[in-house]
């Protein structure tokens, strides 16, 4: 049920609540080199550190989303704050890899718990007239949370070192957790019936809540095999590193956010989400022939990269917005959230290794052009059907 008046109070909060779940994310690679000296740490463990988000995203996020529609999404949401914190100080506290990772489990559940329940608050906080708008904004979620880790992680590491930084990290999702905790109406709060577990589960036998995720998995193969490729056209290119070449990688994640909020703004407008998102898959397919082109000056292959990060963000600001439409009832939205989530981390943690398996076996990075292109080729056919399911829901 969409409220009679959008709360843009809470809706704001909401966006926020997922900002400070993406903090989990950000927070790790720009200070990576510092855990991996400080814990004795592997190149593969080092990257576990990392990657455990995504893997636990594609294993357990579905999950989440089905006790997101039995328990309701606000204890689902408030549990998540407490999770991430006990994560976050396991990990302050590590002697080595195990502690670590174990840490970095529990932010997994804990993020999984925050985001998978955001949607069905912000669909109950929004007018119908608004919901599109809404839901394109959540969809900036991700990349405004990643620019801030970016950006300041690196700063607050040089003053209190890694370990001090997870403690702030801490210190913010708890104050956020309190704020949420006083906002956030009852999960019955409208009077409604509670909720039905055969529903909940009946939303796995929607054909349409499978469309949105493989969209969504598709779209990130593409973006983050780029993203994970430009530090070293950072690099080699432009001879940069540190905090200069942390600012350059932020630039398109913040130009993905800006973009995602136009979204919202176009689709309230009457612009069809398909064609958004056929519009950003075409400007990603011919950024890449310029990105993978080693003839090219750097400069050049750089605005490319901003322009293939920055306009990807209408698909999944698209795909959040189509997600109530695939959907019954409003407990079912949970779940439906749940599987973008987990497409969405399938293609993080399949993009990189793709890109670079397809440099080696055919001599450079030029050739990951074709995985780019056929995922492209893949997105849009994944779209076309799209356009078929809006229509009939619009």
């Amino acid at each position: 049920m969409n409220a009679e008046r959008t709360d843009w109070r809470l809706v704001w909060l909401c966006i926020g609540a997922g900002i400070v779940g993406a903090l989990q994310i950000g927070k790790a690679p720009p200070v990576i080199l510092d855990i991996e000296r400080d814990l004795g740490l592997t190149k593969v463990e080092a990257g576990w550190a990392i990657s455990l988000i995504s893997a636990v995203g594609v294993t357990l996020a579905p999950f989440i989303g089905i006790l997101t529609g039995m328990l309701g999404a606000r204890r689902v949401h408030l549990a998540g704050y407490l999770i991430i914190a006990a994560g976050s100080l396991l990990g302050m506290s590590a002697a080595g890899a195990g502690s670590l990772f174990a840490g970095r489990i529990f932010e997994s559940l804990g993020f999984l718990a925050l985001i998978v329940a955001v949607p069905p608050m912000l669909q109950r906080a929004s007018t119908a007239i608004d919901q599109h708008r809404v839901m394109a904004y959540w969809g900036g979620y991700m990349p405004v949370g990643m620019v801030i880790a970016l950006v300041t992680a690196p700063l607050i590491a040089d003053l209190v070192g890694w370990r001090g930084l997870w403690g702030v990290i801490v210190a913010v999702t708890l104050t956020w957790g309190l704020l949420m905790m006083v906002r956030l109406p009852a999960d019955a709060a409208r009077g409604g019936p509670p909720p039905d577990r055969r529903a909940v589960f009946a939303t796995f036998r929607r054909p349409a809540v499978w469309l949105l995720p493989a969209v969504f998995c598709v779209y990130n193969i593409q973006w983050m095999s780029v993203m994970g490729w430009l530090p070293s056209v950072l690099e080699d290119g432009f001879g940069l590193t540190g905090q200069a070449a942390a600012m350059l990688t932020a630039l398109p994640i913040a130009v993905n956010a800006t973009i995602n909020m136009i979204a919202g703004r176009l689709m309230q407008a009457g612009m069809p989400r398909w064609w958004l998102m056929a519009f950003a898959s075409s400007v990603m397919a011919l950024s890449a022939l310029g990105i993978f082109d080693e003839g090219l000056d750097a400069g050049l292959r750089y605005a490319l990269v901003v322009a293939f990060g920055g306009f990807g963000g209408l698909i999944p600001a698209s795909l959040f917005a189509l997600a109530p439409r695939t959907v019954a009832r409003n407990e079912q939205l949970g779940v439906v959230n749940g599987l973008l989530v987990q497409g969405s981390h399938a293609g993080q943690l399949a993009g990189p290794p793709l890109a670079a398996a397809i440099a080696i076996a055919f001599g450079g990075w030029n050739a990951s052009l074709w995985l780019m292109l056929g995922a492209a080729a893949v997105t849009m056919s994944l779209i076309a059907i799209v356009r078929v399911m809006e229509r009939r829901t619009a």
